[in-house]
């Protein structure tokens, strides 16, 4: 598990690297439905992003958690995203 999933964060790291939440299919979703939600947990959420990118688009007060096999990617979103 751990080896696919660090290799999956190497194959994709370029397109993390360019995400943008306002392209998020999830985050426009949690936007368009206009969910009032406490806390958000992401099961395989790689370096962070998408949860970084819902509370930089939907608020800052709701609680994210993560989890990832990867911890090359673990250890990217903590030296990348600052929340």
């Amino acid at each position: 598990m751990e080896y696919e999933a660090d290799a999956w964060f190497t194959r994709n790291k370029s397109v993390i690297e360019n995400y943008s939440a306002n392209k998020d299919r999830v985050v426009s979703l949690l936007k368009y439905y206009d969910l009032h939600i406490d806390s958000i947990l992401e099961i395989g959420c790689s370096a962070g992003y998408r949860l970084n990118g819902i509370i930089e688009t939907i608020g800052k007060d709701i609680k994210v958690f993560g989890i990832d096999p990867s911890n090359t990617a673990i250890e990217f979103g903590k030296k990348t995203i600052h929340q």
